[in-house]
């Protein structure tokens, strides 16, 4: 299911809170970063409390498409990865969390590096010629 987050900087607390609405409409989880989330079955109008929620101070992440309970928690372990790194350092993500992590740090103002779990950060190497070795050039334009 997709699930539609947003978060809230929820300042003179420890942590900020992430809370996640099922685009269908059915379902909401929510809770402080890095800690056990709440799942909730709703009947109220999701639109209508993403909006509310964006009035009261939550801040929109985006979408995460494809996701599930596990993968919300695991969201919320990387956003206080990153709470934790926020002044510098690295942190690994997993591909399907980076939009949402990558708003999230920008909204935020943290400055700790973003890694792809499993990709490589450092640029590739250009090539090196491979042609033929030249041993006699007296006779030659080189």
């Amino acid at each position: 299911m997709d699930f539609h987050v947003l978060f809230h900087p929820n300042p003179g607390k420890r942590l900020p809170k992430v809370w996640a609405g099922g685009v269908r409409g059915d379902v909401v989880v929510f809770g402080s970063i890095g800690n056990v989330l709440v799942e909730k079955s709703v009947t109220a109008d999701l639109w209508k409390t993403i909006q509310d929620k964006l009035s009261n101070g939550y801040l929109d992440l985006g979408v995460l498409h494809d996701a599930d309970l596990t993968s919300l928690q695991a969201l919320s372990q990387a956003m206080k990865r990153m709470h934790q790194s926020s002044h510098g350092g690295s942190v690994t993500i997993d591909l399907e969390h980076a939009d949402v992590l990558r708003t999230f740090r920008k909204r935020q103002g943290y400055r700790c590096e973003l890694t792809l779990e499993g990709v490589s950060s450092r640029r590739p190497q250009p090539r090196t010629f491979e042609g033929p070795v030249v041993v006699n050039t007296s006779e030659s334009w080189f």
